[in-house]
């Protein structure tokens, strides 16, 4: 087996310790800035016009949600050889409007019983 002088081996960990902190900048970089960069993208809407913007009175968007409905729970040693890739799983669509309330306000919202329909 063959050694290796012991400076040797001292420089060696010291530099690559060195480029282990070296990674480590660079990495915390790329992350920040790609945050930065996602912050900025976001938003699309920059100065009075985002300060004043009031989401509540957009029109609301209909939205779908897109649910797998899976067959019956297998149990036992059947479902634990199960091989999910092999499952018969039928997509179904679900579409419902987001349709908002009257806002109650005053006397009437704070008497409101939560539990009734109105």
């Amino acid at each position: 087996m063959k050694t290796f002088p012991p400076a040797f081996v001292k420089h060696t960990i010291t530099k690559l310790k060195e480029i282990a902190k070296i990674m480590k900048k660079l990495s915390c970089l790329l992350v920040a800035g790609l945050l930065v960069f996602g912050v900025s993208e976001a938003q699309d809407v920059k100065g009075p016009k985002a300060k004043n913007y009031k989401p509540w009175k957009e029109q609301a968007k209909k939205g779908t949600i897109v649910v797998y409905a899976d067959e019956p729970a297998v149990k036992g040693p059947s479902y634990k050889n199960k091989k999910a890739w092999e499952a018969e799983a039928v997509k179904v669509n679900i579409t419902s409007p987001t349709e908002s309330r009257q806002q109650v306000t005053g006397p009437k919202a704070k008497n409101r019983k939560v539990w009734k329909k109105e």
